[in-house]
Formats: C-alpha cells, structure tokens, sequence
C-alpha cells in the first residue's frame, strides 16, 4: 500500500468510527505495518472488523495475518470438522502413554 492509500483507508476508518482520529504519527504507523499489503487484503480486514465490532480496529489487528480475524469456523470449515473421522493413538503410543501413568500413579505392571 502506498501512503496515500494508508490515509484513504484511516479516513475510513475516522469516518466510520468517531472515536478513532487520524494525525502524521498515525499514519506513519499504519503505514509501516501495511505498507507491503495490498489495498484490496488490507480492505477486506476493515470489512470484516466493520461487521464484527462496533469499536475501532487496532493496528496490531491489521498488523496480524488475514485468517487471525476469524477464530470461530465458518459453515464450511465446521462441516468439514463435524465429518472429520477421529484418529486413534497406535498401540505403540497408547501403551507408552499408559506406562507413564502407571509410573505416576505408583503403579506396576503386575498389579493391574
């Protein structure tokens, strides 16, 4: 992003949220986080904190990946979850993991 489109999108920003007030030093922050994204990502994030929050977006929101946003999963995602078969551990593991409770819980092998 260029300076220019830092500005566009914290007028935005300004304008959407009243609280939120744009001077140099803000710029000049925003612009150094987002300056290697592209306008339409950096968009998309403001998008998506306008429908989520009522308040402003911090820079350390913007700062963070695309998919940090989203920590609830969407239709497909759970879908894709729900219907994921389980995994169960190898009998190798299992009996690993057993031994070491045994030897925490005082336990030998004869006793069981």
């Amino acid at each position: 992003m260029t300076k220019e489109e830092t500005y566009r999108l914290l007028v935005k920003i300004q304008n959407i949220y009243n609280s939120f007030k744009v001077n140099q030093d803000v710029i000049n922050a925003w612009h150094e986080i987002l300056k290697k994204d592209s306008l339409e990502k950096v968009e998309k994030r403001l998008l998506d904190h306008i429908r989520m929050s009522k308040y402003p977006p911090s820079l350390m929101e913007f700062a963070a990946p695309l998919q940090s946003f989203s920590t609830t999963p969407n239709v497909n995602e759970t879908k894709r979850l729900i219907h994921k078969q389980p995994t169960t551990a190898s009998k190798e593991v299992m009996d690993q993991a057993l031994a070491s409770m045994r030897v925490v819980l005082g336990i030998s092998k004869e006793e069981q």
